[in-house]
């Protein structure tokens, strides 16, 4: 039987609704890069079961998932996170997505981590 999985705020989440909100906080880490002057070159973006990392030479953004993704929601997870990070290269993705995801991640606060690493 699936775990149950909820978002930052605690609310109870179907798998897909997860799959997406987990894809889009692992962007928020991307995004708050590329705002900080890295390219898709710079990062390393990896996936498993237990989370996804972002990361360069100076940063490493691990965004972990509390009960481990079975091999399927772990596939999804990886095509999803695929197609939205291939869409903000593209640029196809709406104004108000990038905003949304933005707002709700905190990317403000990523790229100030990144600043500091970046400074060290």
């Amino acid at each position: 039987m699936p775990q149950p999985r909820y978002d930052q705020h605690g609310r109870l989440l179907s798998d897909a609704e997860f799959i997406q909100r987990f894809a889009e906080a692992v962007t928020a880490n991307v995004i708050a890069h590329y705002e900080c002057g890295f390219t898709k070159d710079d990062l390393k973006v990896g996936v498993t079961p237990e989370g996804c990392v972002v990361a360069t030479k100076k940063t490493y953004f691990e965004t972990p998932i509390p009960n481990r993704l079975s091999p399927e929601e772990f596939q999804r997870l990886g095509n999803t996170l695929a197609a939205l990070l291939d869409s903000i290269d593209a640029r196809t993705v709406d104004a108000e997505m990038i905003e949304r995801i933005r707002r709700e991640n905190d990317v403000e606060q990523k790229k100030q981590a990144i600043s500091e690493a970046r400074r060290r």
